[in-house]
């Protein structure tokens, strides 16, 4: 569950590549917040393959080193059923503190007691038994009289249990208990593919609006030209428009940098069904469509903007032969998981190599080593959110989206349904 099984310190003290000057500025504003108790909760918040997990051990390796005690929960592990999570979670922190069966302390064994009579009972009530093993970590800062920082990966995959019958109407509960930072400091990653905005908005409020999220973005051209000058790259600057500044994609293409050029090695990665790259694009595709609650349909708009970037809504829906507010539906699932991105009137693809590997895969054939050289030769455009204008109403296609409002109490309110102000959100874009 934890990549630093026994041991019980996030991050293990192996020797790590140098990071790069931007992580390395955010990791200590995340730090800073966190000791100064600025922010009781914090989220670190990127797409796959952008390094959110990398830079959430880095920080747990930190506060070790610092003499801090820190936890990192794997919640794509932990959270697999609702039933199972109080023991799993209990389990996971009583191994990494080394405190074997015991607790240290009344207030942690007092939780761990009705833990126990509630798993026991005939009908468990399973909201209570969450309640109960989210306070663990506050209980436990107070059995040890000092603060205890909670590093958690993939955060949102809680908020898939309140879907259970059982559960509906509780997750601002849980998110209440995860955002009030009560002597147990919360650092978190979090996906757009689990849809973390409504569990943001709610701990948001529990924190009286001192949640700081924390966008990850790619990395710049320079620091990726860095990293390929250190790999022995002869031409590093190349390497940029293969990678779109990914930290996966540079780990992957980077050892192969000293001896091959970017398209060799690109063609290699891309190449079905055993290339690196090729692995990781088909699961991020087929993972982000299944959580995306869409198939044929979603399908369509992906492959109609592999080959006509910046499509508009009207394109889309006469592609698919379906009306406005239906393609405005697929789009907002699509928007929800992080697969696409408006820009301007149009919409673009978020990763751009996922873009060429769909062009690769696709129903229509072509020629690799072609659509790889022409994909290298285009100037790369990293798609950035649309900037909010001032008296626009919001559009169906935002409801994925989180900001913190202006009063604490807004965030209390569920981020509207993408069915929801049908008739104010068709708007005709072309």
């Amino acid at each position: 569950m934890s990549s630093s099984a026994g041991t019980g310190r996030p991050g293990s003290p192996r020797a790590q590549p140098a990071e790069p000057p931007s992580r390395a500025a955010l990791a200590r504003r995340i730090i800073s917040a966190a000791v100064d108790e600025a922010h009781p909760a914090q989220v670190i918040h990127a797409s796959r393959g952008l390094g959110k997990s990398t830079l959430l051990r880095r920080l747990g390796a930190t506060l070790w080193q610092q003499g801090d005690r820190s936890i990192l929960l794997e919640f794509d592990t932990l959270c697999t059923c609702p039933a199972d999570f109080p023991a799993l979670l209990a389990g996971e922190i009583r191994r990494q503190l080394g405190l074997g069966d015991g607790w240290p302390g009344q207030a942690s064994h007092d939780l761990a007691r009705q833990l126990e009579a509630l798993a026991a009972s005939p009908r468990p009530d399973p909201a209570l038994a969450i309640d109960l093993a989210l306070r663990l970590p506050a209980a436990l800062a107070a059995d040890f009289h000092r603060d205890l920082y909670i590093l958690v990966d993939d955060l949102a995959e809680i908020g898939r249990f309140f879907r259970h019958a059982g559960l509906r109407g509780s997750l601002e509960a849980a998110a209440a208990r995860l955002g009030e930072g009560r002597g147990a400091r919360l650092i978190a990653t979090v996906s757009p593919s689990a849809r973390p905005a409504r569990l943001l908005s709610a701990m948001h409020a529990a924190a009286d609006g001192r949640l700081a999220v924390h966008p990850l973005d790619a990395l710049p051209e320079e620091e990726t030209m860095a990293i390929f000058e250190r790999a022995g790259a002869p031409e590093p600057g190349a390497w940029f428009p293969a990678t779109a500044g990914r930290p996966l994609y540079i780990e992957i293409l980077a050892g192969q940098a000293r001896s091959r050029t970017p398209a060799a090695a690109l063609i290699d990665a891309l190449r079905a069904p055993a290339g690196p790259l090729h692995q990781e694009c088909r699961y991020d595709y087929h993972l982000l469509i299944e959580r995306s609650r869409g198939d044929a349909a979603v399908r369509g708009i992906l492959d109609l903007l592999a080959f006509q970037e910046g499509a508009t809504v009207s394109e889309i829906a006469r592609h698919l032969r379906v009306a406005l507010p239906t393609a405005l539906d697929y789009l907002s699932w699509l928007l929800e998981v992080g697969l696409i991105v408006r820009a301007g009137a149009g919409y673009l693809y978020a990763d751009p190599l996922l873009k060429l590997w769909v062009r690769l895969n696709g129903p229509r054939p072509c020629d690799p080593a072609g659509e790889i050289e022409e994909f290298l030769r285009r100037p790369l455009e990293l798609p950035a959110l649309p900037a909010r204008r001032r008296g626009r109403r919001p559009r169906k296609a935002d409801a994925h989206r989180w900001e913190a409002p202006d009063e604490p109490a807004v965030a209390a309110t569920p981020p509207p349904s993408p069915r929801a102000n049908r008739r104010d959100d068709l708007i005709e874009i072309d």
